[in-house]
């Protein structure tokens, strides 16, 4: 659920205060997501970071996070990305 989704993230990033909630809503620090996620890339942060905006105008569509830098490259290639 909706509600088990947001614990869980809050539980990683913590939890939006002033700073980050009611005044321009600020991203997910980087240092945390690299302390949860030790092995990720840079691209991939960057790609989590933009799913897990709290302004639900400033995060990631699925069209932007396949754009991501981490989707680049025959791992995930489909028939139409090859080259």
């Amino acid at each position: 659920s909706e509600v088990v989704q947001i614990h869980k993230i809050f539980s990683v990033l913590g939890k939006p205060g002033d700073a980050n909630w009611n005044n321009g809503y600020r991203v997910p620090p980087t240092e945390i997501l690299r302390k949860s996620v030790p092995n990720a890339s840079k691209g991939a942060i960057v790609c989590i970071e933009g799913m897990l905006k709290l302004d639900p105008l400033k995060r990631f569509r699925a069209k932007q996070v396949l754009n991501c830098t981490y989707f680049e490259g025959d791992k995930f290639a489909t028939p139409k990305r090859r080259k």
